[in-house]
């Protein structure tokens, strides 16, 4: 975390209006990042805009489809899903409980290797992120060796605009090893077989809250 990527950037761009070393900024993003390492980790390939399908599936904007995907992704078990429909409307970015069966039912059809290897209510999220961590590793160790400046936002890298296109190089070089190791190691295996453990704390951590308002 970096106090660069606190600054507001939803309604008014603040953030990317702002210099660092007194020169323009530019913000170095992967697309769909999360659904694009795991298709890659699960040997499928994804098109070049892997969400305007969805859009056109289920008629949702596009920065519904990204966050509806960002949650089944990162949901832990299938018991969820209820709730994640019913709260939909109050996310981040809302949609209606029928949009959000819209984008689901639409990733499946178009994406079905993405029910097959058990993409969502699996966890995938967190060991993602972990995978992201990562190539954040690597890229502030690239930057650090090259002298430039370079902030991380999440999966995103801020750099000086005259450094954005061998950022981006560096960012799109360094994801495809970190993901090759994790291919090797069986990463998503051994994600999986920890899935069940995960489950079993959220659940013991539910009833011990309960238990503890119940005292009260």
């Amino acid at each position: 975390n970096n106090y660069y990527q606190n600054i507001a950037n939803r309604r008014y761009k603040v953030r990317t209006n702002t210099l660092l070393n007194g020169d323009i900024i530019e913000e170095c993003d992967f697309s769909a990042n999360h659904l694009w390492m795991f298709s890659y980790l699960v040997g499928e390939e994804l098109p070049q805009d892997a969400y305007e399908a969805i859009v056109k599936r289920s008629g949702a904007s596009r920065e519904q489809v990204k966050s509806v995907t960002t949650k089944l992704l990162g949901s832990t078990s299938l018991s969820q899903k209820g709730m994640l429909t019913k709260e939909s409307h109050k996310a981040k970015i809302p949609c209606s409980a029928d949009q959000f069966r819209a984008i689901e039912s639409a990733l499946y059809s178009e994406y079905p290797w993405l029910e097959k290897h058990n993409a969502f209510y699996h966890d995938r999220g967190a060991w993602l992120q972990g995978i992201e961590g990562d190539i954040s590793i690597h890229m502030m160790q690239w930057c650090t060796q090259n002298q430039i400046p370079l902030l991380a936002v999440h999966d995103a890298y801020a750099v000086n605009t005259h450094n954005a296109e061998a950022t981006e190089e560096m960012m799109h070089h360094l994801r495809e090893g970190v993901l090759n190791y994790a291919k090797q190691t069986k990463y998503l295996d051994v994600a999986s077989s920890k899935q069940p453990l995960v489950v079993a704390r959220i659940k013991t951590e539910k009833e011990r809250k309960k238990a503890k308002r119940k005292g009260k």
